[in-house]
């Protein structure tokens, strides 16, 4: 794969983790994406998640973000 080239997939609920996600992999998802599902795709792919609804960008998640989750210390952006 070209480094000098970022691939844009969007990716919804009902699909499959695809397996050629890589760090030139920028990835749309849906705001409703489960936690199981987001650390999978961040696993195979340092980049935030993108957060799409409605062809409109509605939020950004950061493996901060994930990890807050997690701890239970997530909180919305207001």
């Amino acid at each position: 794969m070209n480094e000098d080239h970022v691939y844009c997939l969007s990716w919804q609920i009902t699909d499959a983790i695809p397996s050629h996600i890589n760090d030139t992999t920028i990835v749309m998802v849906s705001p409703d994406i489960s936690m199981r599902d987001a650390i999978e795709l961040k696993r195979l792919n340092n980049k935030p998640l993108l957060m799409v609804e409605n062809n409109q960008l509605v939020g950004v998640l950061h493996n901060k973000d994930v990890y807050n989750a997690l701890l239970g210390d997530f909180q919305l952006a207001s």
